[in-house]
């Protein structure tokens, strides 16, 4: 599945209110950690 901006937003409209959540640059991509652990990630 290609990178989309619009689901990498809703994405992190949701994860931003977890405790412990974090956003990294990853494989090229943007990925969601919870409390430093891999959780979703979108790549281009």
């Amino acid at each position: 599945m290609p990178y989309n901006k619009e689901i990498e937003a809703r994405i992190e409209k949701i994860v931003t209110h977890w405790k412990g959540a974090s956003r990294k640059g990853m494989f090229g991509g943007v990925c969601h950690l919870l409390n430093g652990e891999r959780r979703k990630g979108g790549i281009p």
